[in-house]
């Protein structure tokens, strides 16, 4: 039968001292084992009063950032502790792996978030975690709890590892299966690269990841115009871009906005890729109307406020998220030449490297937002379809322009400038086709959306069963060590 024990009648405790070269720290303990690459060399004699020095056998405890990670020390050289490492050295070794997965227990973990305190970092004090009650069965229970537990570990180990090389191999068969259809040339070499990818479809959709990839190659194979039939009868492009034209004269002629030029960098070498014959290419900037705008970042303020600023990760996602925001202390008036419209392209100016230039449509309120420094905003003509200038945009071939432009590196946050979003070269096709290929996307993306949440909801079965065996197979164990009791008894 077990005990709530508190800790002072187990183990001895003593904490670890801040100086240099610090032998340990609490990130060096991670699932109840000791990491020894986070030991340094260290003297006694770099100390003025003695000092504590930890031996084999010890449990190890964190008390702050990160709060509750414990360890078994498993290793046989003597070491010191830094701050934040509170070693337990107990009265009767034989409790020390029992005691390693009792603190780790979720049981035990919520008693210590209970007792934590603190406001930037969460930790516990050692006077208030030697009264923490810890659950100690007799010891022949606890023999066969650690038993039981080391047997379950290492299946999760031997599971893990099997599950990781299946990770590895579905990923090349699906890099290899996918990369095969998003190269397709033609509608009959995708038909055949599409056999291909059904006859594994079970087996390549089993997981989220794979149905991310697929979703991007779907965007991709549309804006190449491989996914939609083109119709005759549609209006030709050229005619929509000099309507675009018609509809910019007027505006550079009252010089509220510059007239467009073709950059070298707009040319044939520029294009990723061979559009249809019916299609044109033109550089983005062509197509705006107003913008690129760079935003604006006020100080924030801590009530809330009459004006919403966007953060970059109301955009990060490739869609819009309209709770990412924070109130700013700033006037209206001076606000409104940075509130957002229904429609308007946001792309973000810098980020890391996989997210600078990731763009998104604001499709909320008007005026309800202003946008930040770090993004800029452009506005399109109407004649041209702002959905699927947005796919491009964050098609592979829209991400890979906006990386090789990118200036900086990761350390200091990679940027793009105005002059490199005007001059991105965009593939038109007629203003139907573009519509059909909208259309299209909708379709197949939500089917996308729709496996996704069917994996979600497989995987919430998959757990919800894994519990319920565990507890069964505890209640079980539970049983027959009490039967043991009794009958030694």
């Amino acid at each position: 039968m077990q005990q709530l024990r508190r800790q002072p009648e187990r183990t001895s405790a003593w904490r670890g001292r801040a100086g240099r070269n610090r032998p340990s720290y609490p990130k060096g303990m991670r699932a109840g084992i000791v990491r020894t690459v986070t030991h340094r060399p260290w003297a006694l004699r770099r100390w003025e009063k003695p000092v504590h020095v930890g031996l084999r056998c010890d449990l190890l405890f964190t008390t702050e950032a990160p709060l509750g990670n414990i360890a078994l020390v498993d290793i046989s050289e003597r070491f010191a502790l830094a701050q934040r490492v509170i070693c337990f050295q107990l009265h009767d070794l034989s409790v020390g792996p029992y005691l390693r997965f009792a603190m780790m227990s979720e049981e035990v973990q919520e008693r210590l978030s209970a007792a934590a305190s603190g406001m930037t970092a969460t930790g516990i004090k050692a006077s208030r975690l030697k009264e923490l009650p810890i659950p100690i069965p007799p010891l022949a229970e606890q023999r066969r709890i650690v038993a039981k537990v080391g047997e379950l570990m290492r299946l999760c180990d031997e599971l893990e590892t099997r599950g990781r090389l299946e990770a590895e191999q579905h990923a090349r068969l699906t890099a290899t299966l996918f990369t095969a259809l998003a190269a397709s040339e033609s509608a009959h070499a995708l038909a055949e690269s599409w056999d291909r990818v059904a006859a594994h479809f079970d087996l390549l959709l089993d997981r989220t990841e794979a149905v991310d990839v697929l979703e991007g190659t779907i965007v991709q194979l549309a804006v190449r115009g491989l996914l939609v039939q083109a119709d005759p009868n549609d209006e030709p492009v050229d005619a929509l871009l000099n309507r675009i034209r018609s509809e910019k004269e007027p505006l550079a002629t009252a010089g509220k906005i510059k007239r467009s030029t073709v950059s070298a960098e707009t040319g044939e070498d520029d294009q990723p890729f061979e559009a249809p014959k019916h299609w044109a290419w033109c550089s983005l900037g062509e197509l705006i109307l107003k913008g690129p705008n760079n935003g604006y970042s006020p100080k924030p303020s801590p009530t809330e406020t009459d004006v919403r600023c966007l953060s970059l990760s109301a955009t990060t996602q490739g869609y819009f998220k309209e709770d990412c925001f924070k109130f700013v202390d700033i006037p209206v008036p001076t606000a409104e030449q940075y509130f957002l419209k229904s429609g308007d392209l946001l792309i973000q100016r810098a980020n890391s490297l996989d997210y600078v230039g990731i763009a998104a449509i604001y499709d909320r309120e008007d005026d309800l937002f202003m946008y930040p420094d770090l993004m800029m905003r452009l506005r399109l003509s109407t004649s041209v379809n702002v959905r699927y200038i947005h796919a491009y945009l964050i098609s592979y071939f829209g991400r890979q322009y906006f990386k090789g432009k990118a200036t900086g590196t990761q350390g200091n946050m990679p940027k793009i400038n105005q002059g490199v979003v005007v001059n991105m070269p965009i593939p038109i096709p007629p203003a139907a086709e573009q519509a059909r290929i909208v259309a299209g996307l909708d379709q197949l993306r939500g089917l996308c959306t729709d496996l996704r949440q069917r994996l979600a909801e497989r995987r919430t079965r998959q757990a919800r069963l894994a519990e319920a065996m565990v507890e069964q197979a505890t209640t079980a164990a539970r049983f027959v060590a009490h039967s043991d009791d009794l009958a030694a008894a």
